[in-house]
């Protein structure tokens, strides 16, 4: 389509204005913009909900990337929701790695066996694990919070 018809992208979103423009076209027997013309306005619903749920998606990821992963006294509150100790079936510490982006120091990776859910007994899956990012300067006090809240068997 011409790049003369739209000179703002609110007329893209004014449908009195697509349909005036679908008019013309056909009043002008102008085929190839009437068919683009028609499958925007008929498009047009779609578009805007893939482009707001887009935007709604990404504010999500956003927000759940900037959520920490917590240790408490009564579980591990990890994506939202909070994992009970008798929940642990065994955790060990991975390497060392510096810390990405602006943070100083070093981390370790604690990873925690949990219990297999029921459907994942009877698929025969592995244990689920979880791992997470702990300062190495936390992590005397983290095993003693395991020690203390964990039945290893």
């Amino acid at each position: 389509m011409n790049k003369g018809y739209i000179n703002s992208i609110f007329q893209l979103l004014d449908v009195e204005y697509l349909e005036y423009l679908r008019k013309h076209f056909v009043e002008n027997n102008m085929l190839n913009e009437l068919i683009t013309i028609i499958h925007y306005k008929n498009n047009l619903v779609n578009m805007l909900l893939g482009i707001f749920g887009s935007l709604a998606c990404s504010i999500l990821y956003l927000y759940r990337g900037r959520q920490q992963n917590v240790i408490y006294e009564n579980g591990i509150f990890y994506n939202d929701h909070l994992l009970n100790w008798d929940k642990v079936i065994s955790y060990r510490w991975r390497s060392d790695n510096k810390n990405e982006f602006f943070r100083k120091g070093k981390y370790c990776i604690l990873e925690i066996t949990l219990q297999q859910k029921r459907i994942d007994k009877f698929f025969k899956l592995d244990n689920p694990k979880i791992k997470l990012k702990v300062n190495c300067g936390d992590r005397e006090i983290i095993n003693g919070i395991l020690e203390k809240y964990t039945i290893i068997n």
